[in-house]
């Protein structure tokens, strides 16, 4: 029941979070191993039950592999750009409120061509 300031050195804090509309699955700026680790960030799959507000993010055991823990989380939206998500995570309370962000990632947007040495 206390609030702790974050640390910049940190590595489990959650600096931004990415639902992609499409495919059910996720990432987020941590290196907190709840999550599936590649690149600097963690990844997962999730499962949302509007009726009861609740989220699932399941952590898989690699990127094709079977899930090997989850995070059940209570979620509530406060606008159209903004909501909060509590849950405990290692027997510590988690708040946090996210706030939406047009972010966009150009290599969704648009057509992309490889490159190769081999073929030139």
């Amino acid at each position: 029941k206390d609030t702790i300031p974050i640390l910049a050195r940190d590595t489990l804090v959650w600096k931004d979070i990415i639902f992609p509309k499409k495919f059910g699955s996720g990432s987020i700026g941590s290196r907190d191993t709840v999550f599936l680790q590649s690149y600097g960030r963690g990844y997962f799959s999730y499962k949302t039950d509007t009726v009861n507000h609740t989220l699932l993010m399941i952590k898989k055991s690699n990127f094709w592999g079977d899930s090997v823990s989850s995070i059940s989380a209570r979620y509530a939206i406060i606008d159209s750009n903004k909501f909060k998500l509590w849950t405990k995570i290692r027997n510590d309370s988690v708040y946090v409120e996210f706030v939406k962000s047009n972010r966009h990632f150009q290599l969704a947007e648009r057509q992309f061509h490889w490159l190769s040495e081999y073929n030139r």
